[in-house]
């Protein structure tokens, strides 16, 4: 499962940068801001490549759908990583 190693490299990633007291907390902060970078970018070049929408108007939409993107995304995605990871069932 692919998003299965992201999300592991993104939980090693935040225990050695920030420790095992912080990992938690580090990991979905960091999923969520992830979700909403890539979500941002995706829904530029998607607003840029159809070229009918004004740009502020489609840079705003995009920010509102980036930021419903990384709480529901990264937050839910994050918790449901966190359950199995902390039961001991690997992903």
């Amino acid at each position: 499962m692919q998003g299965g190693m992201d999300m592991r490299f993104l939980w090693e990633m935040t225990g050695k940068v920030f420790g095992v007291e912080a990992q938690d907390g580090t990991f979905l902060s960091a999923n969520v801001l992830l979700w909403s970078v890539i979500t941002f970018i995706v829904g530029i070049f998607f607003c840029t490549a159809i070229g009918k929408i004004a740009l502020i108007d489609c840079i705003a939409n995009v920010m509102c759908v980036a930021v419903y993107a990384g709480v529901i995304g990264g937050v839910i995605g994050g918790f449901l990583f966190l359950i199995h990871r902390h039961n001991g069932k690997q992903l």
